[in-house]
């Protein structure tokens, strides 16, 4: 994805109205915040790969994190 092309958190979730903005307060308090920042470049775009080096972490540690916090979200969202 091109820099032109990449979406932000707030594009994702958008925060228009009281529903939304309580819902990403929500998430931000379920996970810390290098888990958000690592969810927020993942909405920007970035694929794993990015977001390890940017870490300086192996991609799979990326892959880990992504899945715990699908995991401890989806029950809080459905």
């Amino acid at each position: 994805m091109s820099g032109d092309e990449r979406l932000t958190l707030m594009d994702v979730i958008s925060v228009d109205d009281t529903d939304s903005a309580s819902l990403l307060e929500e998430i931000s308090e379920m996970i810390s915040k290098e888990q958000f920042n690592i969810v927020r470049m993942k909405a920007e775009g970035y694929n794993d790969r990015e977001i390890a080096k940017q870490y300086d972490v192996p991609v799979h540690s990326i892959k880990e994190i992504l899945s715990s916090i699908r995991e401890r979200l989806y029950p809080s969202l459905v």
